[in-house]
């Protein structure tokens, strides 16, 4: 009886090992997932944050620090705050549309493997139409304000300039064209701090690549 109850402890124990591990593999593919969603469109799951371990208040501002990151070139124009917030919700807006498909993940030796398929947005196209347009519209302002006897400042020019580019950046958002899918491989694998992350040189190409800035 002694010996039944012992091998009924082992047969428990190791139906608990088992399943509990079974539930602790990681989920590269949800990981990515999560990571892109989270960066470029500002949607955060449940799932994610148990996955990263952290709380979506983290997350959101992390999002807000790169987003000052990329908003610090147009301060540095020295353009005034309320234009600097329009191309901070225009960049929101163009990040949301971007469009990958994550894969199913591979596990690897050291890690795992996430095939991610992106559609780059082609925004050199887009650019450049928007600052043919814009260039008519500021000459015809700087005609205007001549004509009125007054003289703009380069800050005055600099702001009026952007203005007008975003206008017509904005307006061309309902017509955002894609290029053809190009499938990247990342490289998920557990840092020193016992975390998984995202090979960098896999998260640059891919970053790279999502929006296609050609023909600027």
């Amino acid at each position: 009886m002694k010996r039944l109850k012992k091998l009924a402890v082992l047969l428990v124990t190791a139906l608990v090992l088992a399943t509990t591990g079974c539930g602790q593999e990681f989920d590269a593919q949800g990981y990515v997932q999560g990571d892109l969603d989270a960066v470029l469109k500002g949607e955060i799951s449940a799932d994610y944050l148990k996955l990263v371990d952290s709380t979506e208040e983290e997350i959101l501002a992390e999002n807000e620090e790169i987003m000052d990151e990329n908003m610090a070139v147009f301060t540095e124009l020295g353009l005034s705050d309320e234009m600097v917030e329009k191309y901070r919700g225009y960049m929101t807006e163009l990040m949301k549309m971007c469009k990958y498909t994550v894969g199913e993940a591979e596990k690897t030796s050291d890690g795992y493997t996430v095939p991610v398929t992106v559609e780059p947005i082609l925004f050199g196209e887009a650019l450049n139409n928007a600052l043919g347009d814009a260039e008519t519209d500021l000459v015809n302002w700087i005609t205007e304000v001549a004509a009125s006897g007054e003289v703009p400042s380069d800050e005055e020019i600099i702001e009026k300039t952007y203005d007008i580019l975003y206008t017509y950046l904005d307006a061309s958002l309902e017509e955002i064209q894609y290029g053809e899918g190009v499938e990247y491989t990342l490289h998920v694998y557990k840092g020193s701090d016992n975390k998984y992350t995202v090979n960098e040189d896999d998260v640059t190409a891919l970053g790279e690549s999502i929006i296609d800035v050609s023909g600027v």
